[in-house]
């Protein structure tokens, strides 16, 4: 299990899950900064998956956290995050420049990607990190919940790797 970063100012702005039960029912829920821990979160899943989930196959899960960074008089967003050169060719495609810029990297399970997503807006950096099952797949609750605990950790080593002790400094 991953630890937790325990930034003094989490730069966490929201964190979303989302998942279809076997009948169609989509089940989300957002959680608004400040961040709530992901025990919290793992949690309302359980609760989710609880209510809706009952045991039945489910499919379409997303797993996204949306960080804010400030910026700084001559901050370079696309130099404050490494994220090409710092994931192996094997497993990342679709590098896309220009006001936004996202990558997608496979996960360490099989049919789990992570979408990275940064972009400017003002004087603020976003980064999103959106987990999600490239295809549709099929999974039992417990399989869900495993699902979503190995889409966190994996989420949580992409920042470790991409975000650079400038951004981190910034919140530590």
């Amino acid at each position: 299990m991953v630890t937790s970063h325990n930034f003094s100012r989490s730069p966490v702005e929201e964190v979303m899950f989302r998942f279809c039960s076997e009948n169609g029912q989509s089940v989300e829920e957002v959680f608004p900064s400040p961040y709530p821990g992901w025990e919290k979160i793992r949690n309302q899943i359980i609760h989710s998956l609880e209510l809706t989930a009952n045991n039945k196959i489910t499919t379409d899960c997303i797993l996204k956290y949306t960080d804010v960074f400030l910026l700084t008089t001559g901050d370079i967003p696309g130099n404050l995050i490494l994220i090409a050169p710092m994931v192996p060719v094997d497993i990342r495609s679709l590098i896309v420049q220009g006001p936004v810029s996202e990558i997608n990297i496979a996960g360490s399970i099989e049919n789990l990607v992570i979408n990275v997503r940064y972009e400017q807006n003002n004087d603020k950096m976003i980064l999103v990190f959106k987990a999600s099952n490239k295809d549709q797949f099929t999974f039992s609750r417990d399989e869900m919940l495993v699902w979503f605990d190995t889409a966190r950790e994996n989420i949580h080593r992409i920042f470790d790797a991409i975000v650079t002790s400038k951004l981190i400094n910034r919140v530590s």
